[in-house]
């Protein structure tokens, strides 16, 4: 199966310095990725580059076969691309509801938009009864479910997660896991950033773990897991010694 998105040989970061070295990453239809790796390896600054976040040094990123290297934010979400950012990604002072309705601004028609509606409430049924009220008063969990249902109002065919389990203590964790799973059986590829190694790769069909700025191992979830010393190194699974 082709790829639907590829970055190849990229160097990113921002001003003058350079953060990631040398990264190549590709995500099938149907398929969830991870990449993950100890804080400050690079891997926020690596999705960030495919969308104009960060500046990308050296490069080439491809969608659906055709190159995209340093499209604009807006123009990669009309294209099919979701971006959810770690902080700041729900509107706090509008409703869930209107916030929702921000995400459809790519959809054409009323029907269109509460036929999204429909759908993300099925997919998102705790977001439905809170749907009146302000994201500002919604929990950490039930913020980033909003964000990510937002983003699956433009039909992402990719969806970029950046750190989407960040400060969430495991209750709300494993509900956004379980509409992780969801969001794919739907048809929509996920990339996932990630600092918790174990829960991301639950989820995912392969991962790429950073240190320092490149890519240190690759390889399907299952074997990253595998009973290796350098590769539990690299994931910070490794038992302490006593």
């Amino acid at each position: 199966m082709d790829p639907i998105f590829v970055a190849e040989d990229i160097n990113a970061g921002y001003g003058d310095v350079i953060i990631v070295q040398g990264v190549s990453i590709q995500l099938a239809e149907g398929e969830t990725v991870a990449i993950v790796g100890p804080n400050g390896s690079g891997k926020s600054t690596l999705i960030k580059s495919f969308l104009g976040f960060a500046r990308l040094f050296q490069g080439s990123v491809f969608y659906q076969g055709k190159d995209i290297t340093g499209i604009a934010s807006n123009r990669a979400v009309s294209l099919g691309i979701g971006y959810v950012p770690q902080i700041n990604n729900v509107f706090l002072n509008l409703t869930t509801a209107e916030n929702l309705d921000m995400g459809a601004y790519h959809r054409k028609g009323k029907a269109s938009i509460k036929a999204g509606m429909a759908e993300i409430y099925d997919m998102f049924p705790e977001l439905e009864a809170r749907k009146n009220g302000l994201a500002g008063n919604l929990s950490g969990g039930e913020r980033q479910m909003l964000a990510i249902a937002r983003a699956m109002m433009a039909q992402p065919k990719v969806l970029f997660l950046d750190e989407p389990l960040a400060s969430l203590s495991p209750k709300p964790a494993s509900a956004i896991l379980s509409k992780m799973e969801n969001i794919r059986e739907s048809g929509t590829a996920i990339i996932i950033v990630e600092q918790n190694v174990k829960k991301a790769l639950s989820v995912s069909n392969r991962g790429y773990v950073l240190v320092n700025g490149t890519c240190a191992i690759e390889g399907d979830a299952a074997s990253l897991f595998a009973e290796d010393s350098s590769k539990q190194r690299y994931l910070g699974l490794e038992a302490k010694k006593d």
